[in-house]
């Protein structure tokens, strides 16, 4: 192990055991990012299909800033489709919740919270906030979790129903 990566992870354990001393009577947790989904060679093919068409389609329309962009596009959908994600840290305590170190929500800019509980995977955690653009956070929790999480946040926030969005259904549904 070179003395970078002793660094690095050195860090990794600081930030860790910064979060847990702020939630030691409250709740932490890991997570990934996002529900990986592995991709079938079909799926590659498929994708590989829809962009040539919309090309092909763009040039007989004679719009060749939008062919320009369905190639860029493509080859960004092939260059994430296989990215694993990252491990995030979270906790939430009696001032809001924390996710990783450089992210924390207070409980004065959060309305509502919401559980979606999910059959594979992960379930999430569905936070509304008071922002105008991207209003909603979801963050992976373990089934094992999603009472005491729902218990301890009730105290703070009104649980409420939050729907997923039509982004969200449209990427579960192409595996992203």
């Amino acid at each position: 192990m070179t003395l970078r990566e002793r660094k690095l992870k050195k860090e990794e354990l600081e930030e860790v055991q910064s979060l847990k001393e702020r939630a030691v009577e409250n709740i932490f947790w890991h997570a990934p990012e996002y529900e990986y989904s592995p991709k079938s060679s079909m799926w590659y093919w498929t994708s590989l299909f829809l962009a040539l068409v919309l090309i092909i389609f763009a040039l007989w329309q004679k719009n060749f800033l939008f062919a320009v962009f369905v190639f860029i596009a493509e080859l960004i959908v092939f260059a994430v489709a296989d990215k694993h994600p990252k491990i995030w840290e979270f906790a939430i305590d009696e001032k809001g919740v924390y996710i990783g170190k450089s992210k924390f929500y207070s409980y004065d800019q959060l309305e509502a919270f919401d559980i979606h509980i999910n059959e594979i995977g992960h379930d999430q955690l569905v936070l509304k906030t008071k922002k105008k653009i991207s209003p909603i956070v979801a963050i992976n929790i373990y089934k094992e979790e999603r009472e005491k999480i729902k218990e301890f946040l009730k105290k703070y926030i009104p649980h409420e129903q939050i729907d997923i969005s039509f982004g969200d259904i449209i990427s579960k549904l192409i595996g992203f």
